[in-house]
């Protein structure tokens, strides 16, 4: 799986501005006309019309300005105080020359334009890299605002603080495109649509490039992915992406509660339980043989596999007394492992019932009356040649399923001690009944 590359543009730590340029020429309607946008094609993230001029607004109130300059025009953004019904507001407005004359061209843009959701500085700086991309031209970091271009546009935006600050971690927020879906970001883990992330990825385990399975017109003004089902989205990841990680597989065998799976790798381990079945053991890019590789690598060849994790558990004790190592797994992961031919669950390895009891030889005189009562009353379904043994599970932890257990190999009733030590003669005659008729009918249950 590909890393996360760095950054080709070099930081010069006393460059002041960031130069946008292209080779084509910027229209400045297009700077300040609300639902005016050239952009029609999925390659592109913007298409509302509203990126350039909430960027504008963003950059205004991160104390910065833009320098626009294309044909005719070198113009900078300036605020200007207005008053409207009483109340003051700073309106954005270019300045500067046009063809050599003194100019202004009014935007109607209010410094707060887009401020509830416009909020983080590196989204000014994606809107103009990504202007960059979508026109063929590229970006570089300036010490002056003196460069001037011989043809399409330049812009110069001068990097305050906070943009600065976000620039130089631009790696959070951009990413170069990559063959894969899923791939390594430490630090920067999200959702990447085009390159730039479209939602984060609180504690998560990897970065993801949806480009191809969301639609643009779930980015929202902001260009962030909203009431996005994150479950349905890492399915699609799953059925997608050629390879998970060698990491997921892994990742998966975690049962430590308190740690817990990183979110996304929860959700891929959801995934894949949801889309794996008998015709199809390995949806997407799931792998279940990397799975039973995984876990035969961490506990051996001959495996039953359990979501119990105490080891002295009667499923942890009769699958290593069956010559198994148990490996406990989370319980989706089992939902997982129940297709696999290599690795069998540690409830099919426990041995018969009658295999983990042991006899009991004397019990308590008032219990011993209900029994012999019990018999009495019930011999005439009793079947021929039937024997009745009292007994108790030979692993103090193991809890039977039934207090009582016909036997059709040995033609017996097998009565759990606890049982009769506390039911009554009625309760006692009742289970002897039922598992008569058990041995009679050669029939379970229901």
């Amino acid at each position: 799986m590909q890393t996360l590359a760095t950054s080709s543009h070099q930081d010069n730590p006393k460059s002041n501005y960031l130069l946008i340029h292209t080779p084509t020429e910027l229209d400045l309607r297009e700077l300040f006309t609300l639902g005016l946008t050239t952009k029609r094609d999925g390659t592109k993230i913007g298409h509302k019309g509203s990126g350039m001029k909430f960027a504008l607004a963003l950059i205004h109130r991160l104390g910065s300005h833009l320098i626009v300059r294309v044909g005719p025009h070198d113009l900078k953004s300036v605020n200007v105080t207005e008053v409207i019904r009483g109340q003051e507001h700073q309106i954005i407005r270019l300045e500067g020359s046009s063809a050599g004359q003194p100019s202004r061209v009014k935007t109607h843009i209010s410094d707060k334009a887009g401020a509830d959701t416009w909020t983080e500085p590196w989204f000014a700086l994606r809107e103009l890299v990504q202007n960059a991309l979508d026109e063929g031209g590229g970006w570089e970091l300036v010490q002056d605002d003196d460069r001037q271009p011989d043809q399409g546009t330049h812009m110069l935006l001068a990097l305050s603080p906070p943009l600065l600050e976000a620039w130089t971690e631009r790696h959070k927020w951009m990413h170069p495109r990559h063959p894969e879906i899923v791939y390594e970001a430490p630090g920067c883990t999200g959702l990447y649509y085009h390159g730039f992330k479209v939602y984060p990825g609180q504690d998560w385990r990897w970065a993801y490039d949806v480009t191809g399975l969301i639609e643009r017109d779930k980015l929202s003004e902001d260009r962030q992915l909203r009431n996005v089902n994150l479950d349905d989205l890492l399915k699609q990841i799953v059925k997608a992406c050629v390879d998970l990680p060698s990491d997921f597989y892994t990742g998966i065998l975690s049962t430590d509660e308190k740690a817990g799976l990183p979110a996304d790798l929860a959700n891929l381990q959801h995934g894949v339980y949801c889309l794996i079945d008998q015709s199809n053991h390995n949806p997407g890019g799931f792998k279940l043989s990397k799975l039973e590789a995984a876990i035969e690598q961490k506990y051996g060849q001959k495996v039953a596999y359990t979501t119990e994790t105490d080891t002295a558990s009667p499923k942890h004790y009769f699958a290593r007394s069956a010559g198994y190592a148990v490996a406990p797994v989370p319980y989706y992961t089992t939902g997982i492992l129940r297709y696999s031919d290599r690795l069998v669950e540690a409830e099919s390895v426990l041995p018969a019932v009658a295999a983990r009891l042991a006899p009991v030889r004397e019990i308590a005189t008032e219990s011993a009356e209900r029994l012999k009562m019990a018999l009495r009353i019930t011999r005439k379904l009793k079947p021929p040649g039937c024997k009745v043994r009292i007994s108790r599970p030979k692993l103090a932890s193991d809890r039977m399923e039934a207090s009582a257990f016909a036997v059709r190999e040995k033609n017996e009733v097998l009565l759990l001690e606890d049982f009769v030590v506390t039911a009554s003669t009625e309760q006692i005659a009742e289970a002897l009944v039922e598992e008569y008729v058990h041995l009679s009918s050669g029939e379970s249950d229901g």
